[in-house]
């Protein structure tokens, strides 16, 4: 668009405004003889000056206005481009609010897969391996899986959208080590012990040491969840696809969680709280089995009687884990010593909570104290103590038949888990 030039503009109103303040001028000049009876030749002079006047004012302001006629023009065009723009915008808002954005033809096949089954995404398959840029692996390996394996390999963008919910709701999955692998299983390398440091004299050799390495194998287990749609939410509610998607990754991060604390090894990953090889710390009070708020520096540090507290190298990057219930308590304790509530709010916008300086997480599946078999509190640094292995894809399986009229999804993961630094964490109990 042309760039308006304001100075120009100023300058004709100027002169435009000078011409008036002279037609005025004229004008009081001409009734100032007229009082005094001048002669016909003065007054016609007068008005002769006058209509000279009114004619380049008329002219100015012609042009004036065929300028702001040329500007009117070019906003009236610019309106134009902003409603095309407007219009596209609130069609993109309609069509995320929908849950039929524009993400690409997996995501259209995921969409027709969930309402039409599976005749339609494999001829949605059959489509793209036609297409001359089809050449992207990932798409590939779901038209294959959605005519071989007999479900559904979901897009990228929905996996990644699932994994983040499992994220944000399962805890242990934002502290700890995640890895994600394309085999059955992931081989850790563990050291079990380092090499000696020896003193050495002017003509002397070190002495030879080596670390010593044991291979830790954590499989991928399957693990699934099944969400029922009835039929008419399939045909009429157009982002049930978003809905079902939010809930799998709900009730998988709640299913991972229970198993990353609890889990026996046996089909499901290992759980950290039933690793034997993690030292325990005993608990001050031995009579009600609560926990106190010196308990924390006694994981931390060690109390001088039965445990001894985290190494100085985990401690740096400490997490407690404890459940809603102690965390309730926790906010209330203070230490012996000080007398100061060892729970702090973060000191800055979007800094974490801390008890006795350290972060920690809310894990509902722990146990809560008052019960001498109980284990209420665990501290670790995480990313040392715990490995995560995540078996690469979600499937999805549709099944019309079994609930009809309500047609049941089975959202398939694979994940695995394992204590690898034992000594990277500590318990504690009473006992």
């Amino acid at each position: 668009m042309p760039e308006i030039d304001v100075a120009e503009l100023n300058t004709q109103l100027a002169e435009i405004n000078d011409k008036i303040n002279g037609f005025e001028g004229h004008i009081t000049e001409a009734r100032a003889l007229a009082e005094k009876a001048p002669h016909a030749a003065d007054v016609d002079e007068r008005f002769q000056a006058i209509g000279a006047d009114v004619a380049e004012l008329r002219k100015g302001a012609a042009g004036l206005q065929a300028l702001i006629a040329e500007r009117e023009a070019e906003i009236e065009e610019l309106a134009a481009r902003y409603d095309q723009v407007t219009s596209r915008l609130e069609e993109q808002a309609l069509l995320i609010a929908s849950g039929e954005t524009q993400r690409g033809e997996q995501f259209k096949a995921f969409c027709s897969y969930v309402r039409e089954g599976r005749d339609r995404a494999e001829s949605l398959a059959y489509q793209w391996a036609q297409r001359e840029d089809f050449k992207d692996q990932e798409q590939r390996a779901l038209s294959e899986g959605v005519q071989v394996e007999g479900g559904f390999l979901v897009e990228p963008a929905i996996e990644r959208a699932i994994i983040k919910d499992v994220v944000t709701i399962n805890p242990i999955m934002s502290v700890a080590r995640v890895m994600a692998i394309d085999a059955p299983e992931l081989k850790v390398k563990h050291r079990t012990s380092g090499p000696t440091f020896y003193w050495v004299g002017e003509s002397g050799e070190p002495t030879k040491s080596a670390a010593a390495y044991e291979t830790i194998t954590i499989p991928a287990w399957q693990g699934g969840v099944e969400t029922v749609v009835s039929t008419p939410l399939l045909q009429d509610v157009n982002y049930i696809e978003q809905e079902m998607t939010e809930d799998a990754a709900e009730a998988i991060a709640a299913g991972l969680g229970d198993a990353f604390l609890e889990g026996t090894g046996a089909g499901k990953p290992e759980g950290i709280m039933l690793n034997s090889d993690i030292d325990e710390v005993s608990g001050g009070d031995t009579s009600t089995y609560l926990v106190e708020g010196d308990d924390f520096y006694s994981l931390l540090f060690g109390n001088g009687d039965d445990g001894t507290g985290l190494r100085a190298r985990y401690r740096t990057n400490a997490v407690f884990a404890f459940n809603s219930t102690v965390l309730g308590k926790v906010m209330k304790l203070k230490a012996s010593t000080s007398g100061v509530y060892i729970w702090q709010a973060g000191l800055r916008e979007g800094a974490p909570d801390r008890v006795a300086g350290k972060p920690y997480i809310v894990c509902d599946g722990m146990d809560t104290d008052g019960n001498t078999a109980n284990e209420p509190v665990l501290v670790a640094d995480w990313r040392r103590a715990y490995r995560i292995a995540r078996r690469k894809g979600v499937w999805i399986l549709r099944d019309p038949y079994t609930a009809k009229p309500d047609v049941e999804f089975t959202w398939y993961v694979r994940y695995g888990g394992k204590t690898v630094q034992p000594e990277a964490a500590k318990k504690l109990v009473f006992n």
